[in-house]
């Protein structure tokens, strides 16, 4: 079967968007003339939208479509085309409605056609490839979605609204989960974010220029993918931040606050003497790499994006104090770092984040396991359990969950704490359907433990109380291995 687009409910979704699409700003267009009904598509509207390009006679508008509220230019990044807010739209708003050609199961599969732009709804496929209306431009975020994509019954069918998950300010990017995961496409993926505008690198720069200086770099930055000797283009704060003198309460220049979600631009010269920018980063991805607890405060309070990640690593602020934590052997210092992780996650930084390698956050903190980091999982334990679920069962690149990993690295103490979170895991509900393959998975990390680490993990099964015998046949050992075993 080709992957399409799915409708589902992600972690991102609050309860309460079971009732969306009721919002009475659309409910009443009033006088706005890009209202769409059929009979109001013309070349203008298109124009508009930015459109301009597509045959007029292959638009679908829809009674739920706000293309007033919206317009399609070309992302330099990806090389492609994408959505934008040209209003303030409000969390709950319905954007539009995906609409395409409407296809069987049979049809779609008969006329071999791409399945990018195609989208299972009900019990038929609404495919965009050719005919739709601007939703069919919306690029995918499985962790940056501030949209998604709500069944609805309308009449005697079923159709697809999307409506938006949070606030989306003008000018930023509707990006959306099309519910498709390949891992292998992950190695070249472009992160998007929704601050991300149309403009190439080198548009950016030259557009704010003057607020930007060149630097040599003194010194290595691995957490950031930086050598000595790399070129930047940096911001004044970004200069008084690099100092590490004097925190940004200090700081006085008037363009601080605009500054703060500028990039620093990593950049180098062709054969030819021009400038090309080839990375960038953030002033928080900076802070938080180096432990500047206050200066992380700072940024966050004048609004610094806490989950805006790099476009080709997929390291966010979160990514980058652990990266700082990690190369720090003194325990003060690490102390910072702990401080500055637990900041975040209070502030709201997204776990689901994840990086080229399909890891999260979590992921690489369990792979560097610390006492100094019992304080951060018991600032996860305050997260909602449905929040925190789907970020348990978040495969990596070698398609292990946090369970998985535990039980595999004999991390008993955190193995306890993410049971204590999600204490159905092992259920047999729970390995049905999809996730029924990762029985096997489990099981083969099972029967690589010896005896005594067998003892170990059942103690703490016995602890949770939960029952993994239905999974591991030998989860009761033999009387002469019973040994009871050492508390970790």
């Amino acid at each position: 079967m080709k992957k399409i687009k799915k409708i589902a409910k992600t972690i991102r979704t609050p309860e309460k968007f079971k009732k969306l699409g009721h919002n009475p700003r659309h409910e009443n267009p009033g006088s706005n003339r890009f209202f769409v009904t059929n009979s109001s598509v013309n070349q203008e509207m298109l124009t508009t939208l930015g459109m301009g390009d597509f045959d007029i006679n292959n638009y679908i508008p829809s009674k739920f479509d706000r293309p007033d509220w919206v317009k399609v230019k070309d992302v330099a990044l990806i090389h492609s085309k994408g959505l934008y807010a040209e209003v303030d739209i409000l969390e709950g708003d319905c954007i539009g409605e995906y609409t395409g050609e409407i296809l069987s199961n049979k049809e779609f599969e008969e006329a071999e056609n791409d399945p990018s732009y195609a989208m299972k709804v009900g019990k038929h496929i609404v495919d965009a490839r050719e005919k739709g209306n601007f939703t069919r431009y919306m690029n995918c975020s499985d962790v940056q979605a501030n949209a998604q994509f709500i069944e609805y019954a309308y009449g005697n069918r079923k159709i697809a609204k999307v409506i938006a998950t949070s606030n989306i300010p003008k000018g930023s990017q509707i990006l959306i989960d099309y519910n498709t995961h390949a891992p292998e496409a992950n190695k070249d993926h472009i992160f998007l974010n929704p601050e991300d505008n149309e403009q190439s690198f080198i548009d950016q720069y030259n557009r704010h220029r003057e607020s930007y200086i060149a630097l040599t770099l003194p010194q290595e930055l691995p957490g950031l993918n930086l050598k000595a000797n790399d070129w930047l283009l940096i911001t004044p704060i970004m200069g008084f931040i690099y100092t590490g003198e004097d925190t940004l309460e200090d700081f006085q220049e008037d363009q601080s606050i605009r500054d703060v979600n500028l990039p620093i631009f990593k950049f180098a010269e062709d054969n030819n003497g021009a400038m090309v920018i080839n990375d960038s980063f953030t002033l928080l991805m900076l802070t938080a790499y180096l432990g500047q607890i206050e200066n992380v405060k700072w940024l966050v309070e004048h609004k610094a994006s806490i989950d805006r990640q790099n476009h080709f690593s997929g390291n966010n602020a979160l990514f980058c104090a652990l990266a700082g934590y990690i190369e720090q052997t003194d325990a003060v210092t690490q102390d910072n770092y702990v401080e500055i992780i637990r900041y975040l996650i209070e502030k709201g930084a997204n776990l689901g984040c994840h990086d080229k390698n399909d890891n999260t956050f979590l992921h690489l903190l369990l792979r560097h396991p610390n006492t100094y980091f019992k304080a951060v999982m018991d600032e996860l334990k305050k997260k909602d359990q449905k929040y925190l679920k789907p970020l348990i069962e978040h495969l990596d690149d070698n398609d292990e969950d946090l369970i998985m990993i535990c039980m595999r690295l004999g991390l008993e103490n955190y193995l306890k704490d993410l049971l204590e979170i999600y204490p159905d895991y092992f259920d047999k509900k729970n390995f049905g359907g999809p996730r029924k393959e990762f029985q096997d998975q489990l099981k083969t990390i099972w029967n690589q433990k010896s005896t005594q680490e067998k003892q170990q993990l059942l103690e703490v099964f016995k602890k949770a109380k939960v029952q993994v015998n239905h999974l591991f046949t030998d989860a009761s050992p033999n009387e002469e291995d019973n040994q009871t075993p050492t508390p970790t």
